[in-house]
């Protein structure tokens, strides 16, 4: 036996039995979409190999020439149409599934296994069959149309699954070292069929020599699935994972990224291309999202806080859902799905404040609630008693006491109704405030004067400006400041308004007002001194609080100085670069 005959007969086996050890590992190690497809390919290879192998080591036999040219094609015919349903399958297409299709690739594998073993009928594949003596007793043929039919035939199933991993590839760069390396090793096998072209090979017949691709489709396959080829399978990734707006990153064993969507990227990733972080470890990538999400918490969505949010936020909230990626009995990652909660947890936020300030409202509204009812519960039981003995005859009817006692009954009765009024007008607009504008605070407080009617006022505008507010809601509190300096003069008023960096200024000159009674005035609505009417600076308070202001009341010169700070202002004439002067025209929705 010439020493060339036993070097490819050995090559062959070789390469079947590494075709078919590939086989039967990856439906075993993987149970992803595709694998089962992929190992169908790699067997036929395999097949294909043996037959090689018994025509080189039979080559002077007539008869198993024969059988081993039709095995040959068919088997070609059958290589390039299973990698086709592995490319389908693994891209997520169905119309190989179809019936036309099928039946068509089903009849033309039939064809390919038909026509050349129907060959010494009709001459169409191999018109000429001759034995050759060199190197070793071989037959030769001549290829006819059927064969180059068959061939090119073949191509196109091939070519069509080429077509549909190099689309893949186009659509995301996170295949690319598993698709691409599988592609050059398909490549490699479909290029044996050269070597006849390229050295001097013992049989010049293309088909033969196609399994000697095997070491470079193995290899590249090893490659293709150390890279995660089976690990996180495309399946729907355009439908699923590219459109969904839910941030989603997918994992390995080690940790590293395997893929992620463009949500992702622009949230989490600083806006580096997707490209820059395939493969890359997931700690290195978003190391403050790493130490923040336990890979082994299946039990439920995991809460994390990430500083810097999104739209100049300070903070923004996410859940976790953390899912193993799992092939049979295999982990061979995580996926996670990260859902943006931070609207919610700042509405929870935004209704505990307002819950707070309510009840803190209601608490002020019933403390000052119990004075007019014990007054009018007071007199009501001295003029019963003294109608009592004027009834009895133990007493005289005295209509000044009656009247005075009326008059203090009608006073309480109208406190206790400005009070309910008060605490009607905060449950409307208790609200924490979504909308504000700029807003004149020089023509807000002239409004607020006309509207209160008790007596002689003198605005002064010391420093003139807009503050970003709701429109009633700073006219309700300035009106219901300037209430409360009526409630503590004995004559005319005067108030002095003024925009500051950070907010404003109202100071009136109704009389000194001692530091405690300044801090029960803003906490309660009453004084030691004075009657209020309703409840007074609770209310400008409450109004200070919504729009997320903080107020404070001190002494000031000849009365009393409200405070209010935290709020977005522009000062007339200032161009300095103070927060305040980014003041904006427009209106826009109040941001935490």
């Amino acid at each position: 036996m010439p020493s060339e005959q036993p070097v490819y007969a050995v090559a062959f086996l070789a390469a079947s039995a590494v075709s078919f050890a590939v086989a039967a590992w990856v439906p075993r190690r993987y149970d992803a979409r595709g694998t089962r497809e992929f190992a169908r390919f790699i067997g036929v290879v395999g097949v294909y190999g043996l037959v090689s192998a018994t025509q080189v080591l039979f080559g002077a036999s007539r008869t198993v020439t024969d059988a081993a040219m039709a095995l040959e094609l068919g088997l070609a015919a059958t290589v390039a149409v299973v990698w086709l349903a592995f490319a389908a399958e693994y891209t997520n297409r169905t119309f190989h599934r179809r019936g036309p299709v099928r039946l068509a690739l089903a009849g033309f594998v039939g064809l390919a296994f038909l026509l050349p073993a129907t060959n010494p009928l009709h001459g169409f594949v191999y018109p000429v069959v001759e034995l050759h003596p060199e190197p070793f007793a071989h037959y030769e043929v001549v290829k006819g149309p059927g064969h180059y039919l068959i061939t090119v035939l073949s191509y196109v199933p091939f070519f069509t699954g080429v077509w549909l991993l190099v689309k893949l590839l186009r659509s995301t760069r996170f295949l690319s070292r598993s698709v691409g390396a599988l592609l050059v090793g398909v490549l490699a096998l479909a290029s044996a069929n050269a070597l006849p072209y390229v050295v001097a090979v013992p049989i010049e017949y293309n088909p033969l020599y196609m399994p000697l691709g095997v070491a470079a489709c193995g290899l590249a396959t090893v490659v293709a699935i150390h890279y995660n080829l089976f690990a996180v399978t495309p399946v729907a990734r355009q439908n699923v994972v590219t459109a969904l707006r839910d941030p989603l990153v997918t994992l390995d064993k080690a940790r590293r990224i395997v893929d992620v969507n463009p949500a992702f990227i622009e949230t989490f990733a600083d806006g580096r291309a997707a490209p820059g972080v395939a493969h890359r470890p997931f700690e290195s990538v978003v190391p403050d999202l790493a130490e923040r999400v336990a890979l082994e918490d299946y039990d439920g969505p995991q809460g994390i806080r990430i500083e810097g949010g999104r739209e100049g936020r300070p903070a923004a909230h996410y859940t976790v859902t953390v899912s193993p990626v799992e092939s049979g009995t295999h982990l061979l990652g995580h996926t996670l799905i990260f859902r943006d909660i931070t609207d919610e947890v700042e509405s929870r936020r935004e209704l505990e404040r307002q819950n707070e300030q309510l009840d803190e409202f209601a608490v002020s509204a019933a403390h000052n609630l119990r004075n007019p009812l014990g007054t009018i519960s007071g007199f009501s039981d001295v003029l019963e008693s003294h109608l009592r003995g004027v009834e009895s005859g133990d007493a005289r009817y005295d209509p000044a006491l009656v009247e005075r006692y009326l008059s203090r009954l009608n006073a309480a009765t109208d406190r206790m109704d400005d009070i309910i009024a008060d605490f009607l007008r905060v449950m409307r607009e208790g609200k924490t405030v979504q909308r504000v504008e700029p807003v004149d605070l020089e023509s807000t407080a002239a409004r607020a004067v006309d509207s209160v009617g008790y007596g002689p006022v003198s605005l002064l505008v010391e420093r003139p400006g807009r503050v970003l507010a709701d429109p009633s809601r700073l006219e309700l509190l300035v009106r219901t400041v300037l209430r409360s300096a009526f409630d503590r003069s004995d004559g005319p008023v005067t108030v002095r308004v003024a925009v500051t960096e950070d907010g404003f200024v109202v100071e009136d000159d109704a009389g000194e007002v001692p530091v405690e009674d300044c801090e029960m005035l803003l906490e309660h609505g009453r004084m030691s001194t004075h009657e209020v009417t309703g409840l007074g600076l609770v209310v400008a308070r409450t109004l200070a609080k919504v729009h997320r202001w903080d107020v404070d009341a001190v002494p000031g010169d000849a009365g009393l100085r409200f405070v209010v700070t935290g709020a977005e202002t522009l000062v007339e004439g200032d161009t300095g670069s103070s927060p305040a002067t980014g003041l904006a025209d427009a209106g826009r929705e109040i941001e935490d």
